[in-house]
């Protein structure tokens, strides 16, 4: 069989850039962690073992603050912070029962003593007592207070540990860190375990879990724990405090039953305190209590017996477990040997490369039907071979290796039709120039968007007209005209798409703009005003620039900007429609157009458009007026631009002559004709609005009017 060039390859650049997309991609990618979680959850529904989980005695504890013990009427009248007392009798009693090790998720931050005298000496008294064997838990920024700390011996190493768990991208913890390292070992260092010594060129930092195992006499730990635990975290023996504390008193054997030999962690398991996500989210949790170790006494009893009762999950509806779950994991990981192995970063590279080859050949060689089938297969044995390798103790990360099956797949897909889409996507362009990109990608990912009708969204429209346009159209022949009057509309038109808004008409030298029209835009009202500046500023800008070029009159752009909702769709005959904004947002926008003339602008907003507008930009008060035809007035701003917060923006002197106008404004409306003159009349030689406001003014003055005026302009002209 005769392979074509093309076919050999693409399966070449198929493999290449999938080998490359996993070396860039690194260790810890998306794909990899979403199996890691799959794999997981399978496991545990595929392979129980219940038998085997009842007969082990877990080497850790959790010792929980749970909504139960802070009800409890021996705790409720303490306020957390002030529970020192119980936590040195919680040191003593754990220790007396045989642990190993006591582990704090807490950050003591400041001394109960400083409230009280003496409150928290019996606590530092259990801490001195145990000093070689307690973990004080604080985060990168905090650590205890030296009260707590310092009476803990310096060696072994981990008197305080970090409790600060690093989530992947997605934030889901898969991994735990058992040291963090303040100067990283030498490069080249492939190091599998961190031999602890009194001395050691390159420092670590202890987690929790890490201080926890170290100071519980471990001295050999691994770096980072990949947690894959095949039960739900809070499966692991958790005892609430009340019940620990009244067994200290009551029976100290029970608690020897179950804390001899083992590393305990003490942390809060309140629902709302400290949640993480974690690998094995999926998994089932523990629904109800396992038999009481010694079943006497009565909890809600403060003076009851002894029964520790391992707790259930404490929040079975939600898929997080609480933070001291998660250390407790890493450390039941190492002391247990169930630390997955993981297969060198080049081999995961190369199943990567041989994956992509394998589904380019796939799609090209088969009918698609078929090839679908193959590459669903290679993904399910990628997924079974991730599955068999955790139950034999090695995480195989082969996420990014599935994932570049399939993108290898549907790239070669792609490469089986490229004439075809290269035709499309030339006829695309063509039709892009008479209508908007954005409609064009619309009827192509959706044919129902040729239906007539439409849908009534919040926009911003503005409509532009080229002011001295006549004076143009004079100074050259039709054809010349038509060339300088595409400059100008076209630079136009880049301004408002660069604002994110679609030219929806041209007629003759007007353009209509919308803002909003596709897609979320809640900042469409900015997005016009600034649209609408910088269209001016770039028609007078271009306008000198042909003045001086051609002698070609000047040119400048008079723009009304209006929002308000409005219908947005097709508009027409069956088979003739045209894509259109309808409402009368439009109509005010050309109103406020043609207002400029009588105003003094150059650009117009009306009072719908400068409240949807942010703090960023600058306006001033202009006019309130009647259009012909319509009896409710609309208040007119005047955009000044961007505030910038520089002196050159917020300037006072700069801003006073708008003020002064806005004050004249006032003056006129209130009545008072001859105060409001005085101010226009030293404004009138550099303000052109000033300048059309002030006759009005002196016909206010030679004839005043009747009580009933109200201040509004009633145009003479629609």
């Amino acid at each position: 069989m005769t392979v074509r060039p093309y076919k050999l390859a693409t399966v070449l650049v198929g493999a290449v850039l999938s080998a490359l997309a996993s070396l860039a991609m690194g260790t810890h990618s998306r794909l990899d962690g979403l199996l890691l979680d799959a794999v997981v959850t399978g496991r545990a529904a595929l392979l129980p073992d219940e038998e085997a989980r009842a007969r082990d005695r877990s080497p850790v504890a959790v010792v929980a603050l749970d909504p139960r013990s802070l009800a409890a009427p021996d705790l409720a009248s303490s306020p957390r912070a002030m529970m020192q007392p119980q936590f040195g009798a919680l040191t003593e009693a754990v220790f007396a029962a045989g642990a190993r090790a006591l582990a704090f998720d807490f950050v003591f931050a400041f001394r109960g003593g400083a409230f009280l005298d003496g409150w928290d000496r019996s606590f530092q008294t259990a801490l001195a007592a145990n000093g070689t064997r307690v973990v004080l838990g604080r985060d990168r920024a905090v650590a205890p207070d030296v009260a707590y700390w310092g009476p803990l011996a310096a060696r072994p190493a981990g008197r305080l540990g970090i409790q600060e768990l690093i989530p992947d991208g997605d934030g889901i913890i898969r991994r735990v860190n058992m040291v963090y390292w303040l100067q990283p070992p030498p490069p080249g260092d492939s190091r599998p375990l961190l031999r602890l010594a009194p001395r050691d060129d390159a420092k670590p930092l202890f987690t929790l879990a890490g201080a926890a195992l170290a100071r519980a006499g471990e001295t050999s730990l691994p770096r980072q724990v990949l947690l894959a635990p095949d039960r739900h975290l809070e499966a692991l023996p958790t005892y609430a405090l009340v019940d620990v504390l009244r067994c200290a008193k009551a029976d100290p054997a029970t608690l020897a039953a179950a804390f001899a030999d083992t590393v305990v962690f003490f942390g809060s398991t309140i629902p709302s305190e400290d949640r993480k996500w974690t690998s094995a989210r999926f998994l089932a949790p523990p629904e109800a209590p396992a038999p009481a170790l010694q079943p006497a006494g009565t909890p809600g009893d403060p003076d009851a017996g002894c029964a520790l009762t391992p707790r259930p999950a404490s929040d079975a509806k939600v898929l997080s477990v609480p933070g001291v779950h998660v250390h407790a994991a890493a450390a039941h990981a190492v002391l247990t040997g169930r630390t997955p192995g993981e297969i060198p970063a080049w081999s995961r590279h190369v199943v990567a490369g041989v994956s992509g080859a394998a589904g380019v050949v796939a799609v090209l060689h088969a009918p698609l039907w078929l090839a679908l089938g193959l590459v669903a297969a290679g993904l399910a044995i990628l997924g079974a071979a991730a599955l068999v390798g955790l139950v034999g103790g090695t995480w195989l990360p082969l996420g990014l290796p599935m994932g570049a099956l399939a993108m290898a797949a549907l790239g070669a897909y792609a490469v089986r039709y490229l004439l075809e889409e290269r035709q499309h996507k030339r006829m695309r362009e063509a039709f892009g120039r008479y209508v908007a990109p954005q409609l064009v990608q619309k009827i192509a990912e959706d044919e129902s968007s040729l239906d007539r009708g439409g849908e009534v969204r919040d926009l911003s429209v503005w409509i532009a007209d080229i002011a001295n346009y006549s004076s143009l159209s004079e100074f050259a022949d039709p054809k010349e005209v038509g060339r300088l009057l595409n400059r100008v509309l076209g630079a136009v038109a880049e301004r408002v798409e660069a604002q994110g808004g679609y030219v929806a008409q041209y007629s003759g030298d007007a353009v209509v703009a919308t803002f909003g029209t596709f897609g979320d835009q809640p900042d469409h009202a900015d997005r016009a005003v600034r649209g609408a500046l910088e269209a001016r500023e770039t028609v007078m800008a271009l306008s000198r620039e042909m003045t001086r070029a051609t002698g070609a009159p000047s040119l400048d752009l008079r723009v009304g900007v209006s929002s308000d909702a409005m219908l947005v769709g097709n508009i027409g005959a069956e088979r003739r429609l045209s894509f259109t904004v309808i409402g009368d947002g439009i109509n005010t926008a050309a109103r406020l157009e043609s207002a400029n003339k009588q105003l003094g602008s150059r650009i117009l907003v009306s009072h719908k458009t400068r409240e949807q507008c942010s703090e960023t930009l600058r306006f001033r008060l202009v006019d309130k007026i009647r259009v012909k035809g319509r009896q409710q007035a609309v208040t007119l701003y005047e955009p000044l631009g961007e505030t910038t917060g520089g002196p050159a923006a917020d300037d006072e002197e700069a801003q006073a002559p708008h003020r002064r106008y806005e004050r004249a404004l006032s003056r006129y409306w209130a009545r008072d004709f001859a105060e409001a003159r005085a101010l226009l009349a030293d404004l009138a030689a550099q303000d052109p609005v000033a300048r059309a406001l002030l006759p009005r003014v002196e016909a206010a003055i030679r004839t005043p009017p009747g009580e009933d005026w109200d201040g509004v302009y009633d145009l003479p002209v629609k």
